[in-house]
């Protein structure tokens, strides 16, 4: 299991890397030619898209994942399952699409208070139904472990994304509309080639829909759980300081993304190898050293990410955007706690999703909470906080009741003590006000030792892992 993670991730690092990172050196490119209110309104839509995504075809996606891991090597059945979610997903989006052209006046008042977003509005939804079947299809090559060919399907997403926004948003000056555009016509380009990829899992079958849907709709309140979660924070920022401000904070946020791109790697990596390995008798003891590992990146990557968020803000963006890098290293905390939801395996494996769903949602609760009282004292640090403190109290619950339902042996601990004085070596370091090479140098360095103070990461780990990669 641990080998084929590994290998799995490498693809899956490779191909992230050259997708997602293309996106992220095209941050220069938005910030310059949007202002931070316009940059606000692209957060904006991709907030509401979030939604939508979850929303629109019940999580069928997630039904599809689950089934089709289960009998990858059923190649019938595989297909039987992949199909019905396929045409499912179609007439859902369908008809999203229909009822949003319908009452389109409505709706751009609900959400802009202003008809001159029609336009945007008009090819952002059918951006979102694209999008959405465009993953239904990119899922399936991962839980059907054909990772490079998932691998290469994002990375012509990415590259025609970011190709026709640098054509449209700064050659011909269309600005928001421009990068809607993007997204539509990438998701569009994306769907057709990856239908051709997985062409001979699609047949016209319906009979396990409603299994699937059975198995799926509680996904939708988790999953809205876990989405409103990660988005409360910018939609207090948006109504009670306004675009501007959420400009900034979505600026922060896309650099402490960095974070949950490589999660995503994980993430990828390690989903499908759960639910087909979990029968093993080594299985909690791999996923233990896995999580390891998992931890020890994660605290180099907030470290690095957290001491050098002047850095990153500087390099990307312009003067503008100066007071994103304080909100940095609490969205880059938010992103790690929030992400690590797939070590806590019980409910999935159990098929508990109700339980999985109701301990999102009461993360809701909490996250509105403290946001509520938050960002009012404090601004956009006060919901970066809030997020950062209720995606660890999320975390810990699923945590804790995974663990009842299927245990695994982690050394939860050691972790837990290292993030705690990693934690307080990067406040110190905030504290003091020396944002010098030489002193980032050394909070880098004593912090990274913390790994290895609490055996997080250890000398033999070096020698597996060199192992696995010889």
């Amino acid at each position: 299991m641990i080998k084929l993670f590994f290998s799995n991730a490498a693809v899956y690092f490779l191909s992230t890397i050259l997708s997602r990172g293309i996106s992220l050196l095209m941050m220069p490119l938005y910030t310059s030619v949007l202002s931070p209110a316009e940059y606000g309104i692209l957060d904006y839509l991709s907030i509401i898209g979030s939604f939508v995504l979850v929303v629109v075809a019940l999580e069928i996606s997630q039904a599809a994942a689950r089934f089709v891991s289960e009998y990858r090597a059923d190649s019938q059945l595989r297909k039987y399952y992949f199909s019905s979610a396929f045409l499912f997903s179609i007439f859902c989006n369908l008809l999203f699409v229909i009822c949003c052209l319908f009452f389109s006046d409505a709706i751009v008042v609900f959400f802009f208070d202003d008809l001159s977003f029609l336009d945007v509005f008009f090819v952002a939804v059918f951006g979102y139904s694209a999008t959405s079947i465009f993953r239904l299809v990119s899922n399936h090559l991962r839980f059907t472990l054909k990772v490079q060919l998932e691998a290469v399907l994002n990375i012509i997403y990415s590259l025609v994304v970011v190709l026709l926004s640098y054509f449209l948003m700064y050659k011909a000056g269309m600005g928001v509309l421009g990068g809607v555009v993007s997204l539509l016509v990438g998701s569009f380009f994306g769907i057709v080639i990856g239908l051709f990829f997985v062409r001979e899992d699609l047949c016209f079958c319906k009979k396990y829909i409603f299994e699937m849907i059975s198995f799926s709709w509680p996904f939708v309140f988790s999953s809205l759980g876990v989405v409103l979660s990660g988005l409360i924070d910018r939609l207090f920022v948006k109504e009670m300081l306004g675009y501007e401000d959420l400009g900034i904070y979505g600026v922060a946020f896309r650099i402490a993304s960095i974070a949950s791109v490589l999660i995503f790697v994980f993430h990828k990596a390690l989903s499908p190898l759960i639910y087909s390995n979990y029968k093993e008798i080594d299985f909690g003891e791999n996923l233990n050293s896995i999580f390891r590992y998992f931890s020890a990146f994660f605290i180099c990557v907030f470290i690095v990410l957290s001491v050098n968020s002047d850095f990153f803000v500087k390099i990307l963006t312009n003067e503008q955007y100066n007071a994103a890098s304080d909100v940095i290293p609490f969205l880059v905390l938010s992103f790690v706690f929030s992400g690590m939801y797939f070590f806590a395996p019980g409910m999935g494996i159990k098929k508990k999703t109700k339980l999985l769903a109701l301990i999102n949602i009461l993360g809701v609760f909490f996250n509105t909470g403290l946001n509520f009282f938050m960002v009012p004292l404090y601004g956009a640090i006060g919901a970066a906080i809030a997020t950062a403190v209720s995606s660890f109290f999320v975390f810990c619950i699923l945590f804790l009741s995974s663990q009842k339902l299927f245990f695994i042996p982690y050394e939860w601990l050691r972790v837990l003590l290292c993030v705690f004085f990693v934690a307080v070596s990067v406040f110190l370091f905030y504290l003091h006000g020396d944002f010098s090479i030489v002193y980032k140098l050394i909070v880098m360095f004593v912090s990274i030792s913390f790994i290895f103070v609490f055996g997080v990461f250890r000398v033999l780990d070096f020698k597996v892992g060199l192992k696995f990669f010889s």
